[in-house]
């Protein structure tokens, strides 16, 4: 392993143990830290799939033993309040899901939305008393350990350590209020740009319903000429009825094709706009929910405040942790996706039966699992915490996360073609275009 990524190893700890951020020795914090131990904890992915089947079941989603056990096990206070509104915001997560059954891609883009609600989850929390994202947490202990796995384990630690920080800065109520307002304005921003977008298709389904009166209106005008042509022949009038139809049908296809691409585009952009219409309805919902979530979180938070550090001062230790240490966590991503991507036959040059053959033994230590379990992990820490970190060092992670996709692409990047490539690579990308998204409404 080259040096830069000892060192990087040779900066985190190695504890498995789950770290809890304590502000003082006393005998009260030890009790505390007794009991949250005790607790259930699940990983941010898991609470995605349970949001995901709560979504899609209506039976589940309306058990409210179900929801209050999921909100407790992300540690958030109790509230009946709470417990509605999340089930309100799956609800219409469900309806805009099942609106896009049968359009696999969009479907799949949509469930992805899920981890918008484990954001405002994480905002609610009582002093997250875990943000661990460790391999170790599903590794076998008997499993050997590679360059593959030492590039893995350097890139969870660090999200470890990082995660230690977002747990100060959930400590701070200026801090989490800084958080809660970026999220909300985020929001307002993408149900502004669901109106606007759907304004947009209305307008466009409005030109496209006038190109099929103009169409209409010819293909009348049309057939009248032919019945005129045809009232000087000595037939009946049904023969002239029949006659009039199958001279205008043969002198109209053009008009007709005109007439079926028209309504064949309005269709297509009703459907979109309809899909908007959902969106906005679910973004709404997640406002909702994050609104009311605020109110008792700032509640908790006067009761009982930990923070000896100013907004400002826990945000910049965030950034400037990511930013010091984004080098090492870029090259370990790196190192992960490249035997992955041999995996999946995605690396160029590779040519002969004898080749492919010894890539896939050479990377027989890679656990599918494994890999995937990273790959959600990874996309949910950066999408789930993104309100915390600052514009700036979001930013450079666009850069730095956008050059890396690039850089492993063989053709233009799109999510068409890599969700048959590299995992990482797909998550990377997804990471990328929701932070982008974040920041322009989209």
């Amino acid at each position: 392993m080259e040096n830069g990524r000892a060192d990087g190893l040779d900066l985190l700890p190695l504890s498995t143990e789950i770290i809890i951020i304590s502000d003082d020795e006393n005998e009260e914090d030890e009790e505390e830290t007794t009991t949250i131990m005790k607790m259930e904890s699940i990983s941010w992915t898991e609470v995605a799939d349970r949001l995901l089947m709560l979504a899609k079941n209506h039976t589940l989603r309306n058990n409210q033993e179900l929801v209050a056990t999921l909100l407790q096990h992300c540690n958030t206070p109790p509230s009946i309040d709470a417990q509605r509104l999340l089930q309100a915001t799956c609800k219409e997560l469900g309806q805009l899901l099942l609106f896009l059954r049968g359009y696999s891609r969009r479907q799949r883009a949509c469930e992805g939305l899920v981890l918008l609600v484990c954001e405002v989850l994480s905002l609610m929390q009582i002093t997250p008393y875990k943000l661990r994202y460790g391999r170790r947490l599903w590794i076998k202990e008997e499993k050997m350990d590679t360059h593959h796995d030492c590039a893995m384990d350097i890139a969870c630690q660090l999200m470890d350590r990082w995660g230690v920080c977002l747990a100060q800065c959930a400590r701070s109520s200026d801090s989490r209020s800084f958080a809660i307002g970026r999220t909300m304005s985020r929001l307002e921003m993408m149900i502004a740009k669901c109106s606007s977008d759907t304004k947009r298709l209305h307008t466009f389904m409005l030109k496209y319903e006038q190109e099929m009166k103009s169409a209409t209106e010819e293909w009348a005008e049309t057939m009248k000429k032919c019945r005129r042509d045809l009232e000087a022949q000595w037939i009946s009038a049904n023969e002239r009825d029949w006659k009039v139809y199958d001279d205008t049908f043969h002198s109209t296809k053009a008009v007709q094709m005109k007439f079926e691409e028209n309504q064949k585009a309005r269709r297509s952009l009703m459907h979109y706009a309809q899909e908007k219409e959902l969106r906005s309805k679910f973004y709404r919902a997640t406002l909702r929910l994050i609104r009311a979530a605020s109110q008792k979180t700032s509640t908790h938070m006067q009761q009982e405040q930990h923070s000896h550090l100013a907004s400002d001062e826990t945000i910049n230790v965030l950034g400037n942790e990511i930013l010091e240490h984004m080098d090492t966590f870029c090259s370990a991503l790196q190192d992960v996706m490249v035997p992955s991507l041999r995996y999946h036959g995605n690396v160029s040059g590779r040519t002969g039966v004898t080749e492919d053959i010894a890539a896939v033994r050479t990377c027989e230590h890679v656990d599918r699992l494994e890999f995937i379990n990273f790959a959600k992990h990874f996309e949910a820490f950066w999408l789930i915490h993104r309100s915390w970190i600052s514009q700036g060092v979001l930013d450079m992670v666009i850069r730095r996360f956008g050059t890396m996709c690039a850089a492993n692409a063989h053709e233009k990047l799109s999510e068409q073609n890599t969700t048959s490539g590299c995992l990482l690579c797909s998550a990377i990308f997804r990471v990328c275009v929701g932070l982008q998204a974040g920041q322009h409404g989209m």
